[in-house]
């Protein structure tokens, strides 16, 4: 059995993503492992656990929340027990944020585990940044996964894998962005701008990657709803015109706002497309500024966040590398 310990300095820098995908493809391959997060607060490990239960069908009774302040040497003896027991060819432990560095470093010789880091990629970022945060995991550092490259920081970023290769430090995967990483569920999206459905709820777990405003636009409306696909449309509950338009395209959802309801035309042509359809109270403009925050909020949580990660990690990442892991 071998144990892999994702590491990062910050909160949100996609170690959970990294490790959903590193044990999905363990999975694929026909070996048997576990996703888990053994260490950090009661909310972190609950949600944690819950993601990695739902996406790798991971058994959450197993996985327990041990407070990362104060971390004795019995609780790591008794993890490692446990993953012992397990008895899985690999186990991908996401180490707590709110771990120190030292302890950080005591759990991975417990648990014999090589140390992947997770850092995000930032303009201007140097091999010194990184190495800086990978001192003490020098002697089981496997190497570092730079996650959420700009669209148009490839050349930064691959200079900065040269300089970390060139500096002792590997680079296992330049992951870019990608909208589909940042989506959220219409079920999400209705939460967060207090909107009811009027038809279309059996489809709310579907995943949201793009939203168009509908209004004055110089384009034919099919053409302008037509640049995206897997999208939210936000109209004005007053205006089938525009929805009949964005419905002719593909559509995941039609929030409408100034809590008008649909006219019968716009719900039997959502019907017939599979499209649901969300009413909100506010207007337009404020629907769209409760909109720019819900990203903010979004989770790996989705089985389709999980594919395109698996993806990504094959396409930009080091196989021999990763499958020396």
């Amino acid at each position: 059995m071998s144990n892999v310990l994702v590491v990062s300095t910050e909160r949100g820098e996609g170690k959970t993503a990294v490790v959903a995908a590193l044990a999905h493809s363990v999975t694929t391959s026909g070996r048997t492992t576990v996703a888990l997060k053994p260490f950090g607060s009661a909310d972190e490990i609950g949600a944690d656990s819950a993601i990695f239960a739902s996406l790798l069908g991971g058994d959450e009774a197993t996985e327990q929340a041990i407070p990362a302040r104060g971390l004795a040497k019995k609780s790591m003896a008794e993890t490692t027990k446990a993953l012992k027991a397990l008895k899985v060819d690999l186990a991908v432990v996401e180490a707590s944020s709110e771990l120190s560095a030292d302890n950080t470093a005591a759990l991975a010789d417990a648990l014999d585990a090589k140390i992947v880091v997770v850092a995000r990629h930032a303009h201007g970022m140097t091999a010194s940044d990184v190495t800086g945060h990978t001192g003490p995991y020098a002697e089981r550092l496997a190497g570092v996964v730079l996650n959420g490259r700009g669209a148009y920081a490839g050349s930064e970023a691959d200079k900065l894998a040269e300089d970390l290769n060139a500096a002792g430090t590997p680079v296992l995967a330049i992951i870019p962005d990608d909208r589909r990483l940042l989506g959220v569920t219409v079920r999400k999206l209705a939460e967060h701008l207090n909107g009811r459905f009027v038809q279309g709820e059996e489809a709310a777990d579907g995943l949201v990657e793009h939203f168009l405003v509908g209004g004055w636009m110089l384009d034919e409306g099919a053409l302008y709803f037509g640049t995206r696909t897997d999208k939210a449309v936000i109209i004005r509950g007053d205006r089938p015109d525009l929805a009949m338009s964005a419905l002719a395209t593909p559509t995941k959802v039609l929030v409408l706002t100034k809590g008008v309801d649909p006219i019968e035309y716009v719900t039997y042509e959502a019907s017939e497309e599979g499209t649901a359809l969300v009413v909100v109270e506010h207007d337009t403009l404020t629907t769209m500024d409760e909109v720019s925050t819900i990203v903010a909020s979004a989770r790996f949580d989705h089985p389709d966040k999980l594919a395109r990660m698996a993806e990504l990690l094959a396409a930009n990442g080091d196989p021999a590398a990763i499958a020396a892991l």
